[in-house]
């Protein structure tokens, strides 16, 4: 009987290997991750569960038996769940589906990013009107629907221009010679550019329609299966291709918006890395970004985008657009102990703009000594240059977002010295609501040094 069991248990160690050797080379050709994964299952289900009984027979024991048992019953309940989840999650962020596949059964399931389908799959856009129900509108317009903005086509946007251009603007807006518009598309890109137009126009400024793409030597870094090394660079090539065309349909729109308002501009574009950023958009007073889009032209949250990014160059002043006010009437310097916070008036005078605008001094943690300098100092500051600053109000540094929310809501421009935390500090901060990152949520504008 042991020498049966031996032969057995030999047998199948040789069995269970062999098919974790083969779904090894299916991970290493096979053309897509979920090809991939139909092999991966099979080496840790069948492979591994041959193996655990053929080693449970080497041993010869009733325990050993048990336990292989045992553990083949919690593959078979776990793998499947994995697998799906992990399908799943492969399908939603954009995995490519290898050119042979025959039909994709998740289509209009579930959501898909556009950039990842495979190169031998094209997407048909719906094309929805602008004024359908928010349930119709495509993925593209459900943002700006959400965040308050018009979807209205370009040319019906232009009777509302005079109404929209305001007073303030014009005010002061000699201090700004040159100011560089960057053409990062998303949803906010049409609330940027014609906003920067507005500036350029009634301070008689010249402007620069500026597009750059982030260009990686290497692919991006992220977790790829072993041989998914072509679809990562592959990944890369369809994100730099969605990138242009991102740019070339915002420099098409700001073109139409320039003509509009009879303003002349100057086009620029660039393909570098980030470590050549400051010397991109030197030389200019202001710089206008969009939100909500990274250097990539992805959307992400405010710590990651690219006026974060552009303003840590320290390149100059930055202006954030999520959407364009009426009227900039409330300012608010959010001032904490960064000592990029004693620059932020500055930042505001430097400008020359919305001068009649009254301005709150909002200090985060205001029981600290360098907060309690950095506001006393630049309300002096600004009451000496005519502005009409608002009595300081303070915010906890462990405020909660219904606190942030109904300080900064009535806000139409945030003077900021950051976007948030790229990442928390600890794990106390990881805990903390992020104040600048809440704030710069909500506020049309923010005004970074």
């Amino acid at each position: 009987m042991t020498g049966f069991l031996n032969v057995a248990g030999a047998l199948l160690l040789v069995l269970g290997s062999t098919i974790v050797a083969l779904a090894g080379i299916g991970i290493l050709r096979l053309a897509d991750p979920f090809m991939r994964m139909h092999a991966a299952t099979k080496a840790g289900v069948v492979g591994v569960g041959l193996m655990l009984i053929g080693i449970g027979c080497l041993l010869g024991t009733v325990g050993s038996l048990l336990t292989a048992l045992a553990a083949i019953g919690f593959l078979f309940l776990t793998s499947p769940i994995a697998s799906h989840m992990l399908g799943r999650a492969a399908y939603i962020s954009g995995a490519p589906l290898s050119p042979e596949t025959i039909r994709d059964a998740l289509e209009g399931v579930l959501p898909r990013q556009v950039v990842d389908i495979s190169p031998g799959r094209t997407v048909r856009r719906r094309r929805v009107r602008a004024d359908a129900p928010f349930d119709q509108l495509t993925d593209h317009q459900r943002p700006a629907k959400e965040a308050g903005m018009s979807i209205v086509p370009m040319r019906e946007q232009g009777e509302s221009l005079r109404s929209a251009s305001g007073a303030e603007v014009d005010q002061g807006a000699a201090a700004i010679r040159h100011l560089t518009v960057w053409l990062a598309g998303g949803p906010a890109q049409p609330a940027a550019s014609r906003l920067a137009l507005q500036i350029a126009r009634s301070g008689s400024a010249n402007i620069t329609a500026l597009s750059a793409i982030e260009v990686a030597t290497t692919p991006q870094a992220e977790a790829v299966p072993l041989g998914g090394g072509y679809w990562a660079r592959w990944r890369n090539d369809q994100q730099r291709l969605k990138a242009r065309a991102a740019a070339a349909n915002a420099l098409s729109e700001f073109e139409a918006m320039a003509g509009e308002l009879q303003v002349r501009t100057t086009q620029r574009h660039e393909e570098i890395d980030l470590a050549n950023l400051p010397a991109v958009a030197a030389g200019c007073d202001l710089i206008v970004v969009p939100a909500g889009q990274d250097p990539r032209g992805m959307p992400c949250e405010p710590p990651f985008e690219l006026a974060a990014v552009v303003a840590r160059s320290g390149m100059g002043p930055v202006l954030r657009v999520s959407r364009r006010p009426l009227h900039v009437r409330r300012i608010g310097l959010l001032v904490d102990g960064n000592p990029l916070s004693g620059r932020l008036a500055q930042t505001l005078i430097h400008t020359g703009l919305w001068r009649d605008a009254a301005v709150s001094v909002l200090a985060i943690g205001d029981h600290r000594r360098s907060v309690q300098q950095f506001v006393s100092g630049q309300t002096e500051l600004l009451r000496s240059h005519g502005y009409t600053v608002a009595a300081p109000a303070s915010l906890r540094l462990s405020c909660e977002l219904e606190e942030i929310d109904e300080v900064t809501r009535p806000l139409d421009l945030l003077v900021a010295c950051s976007l948030g935390r790229r990442r928390a500090s600890g794990w106390f901060e990881a805990l903390r609501v992020d104040i600048h990152a809440a704030a710069a949520r909500h506020v049309p504008l923010t005004l970074l040094p």
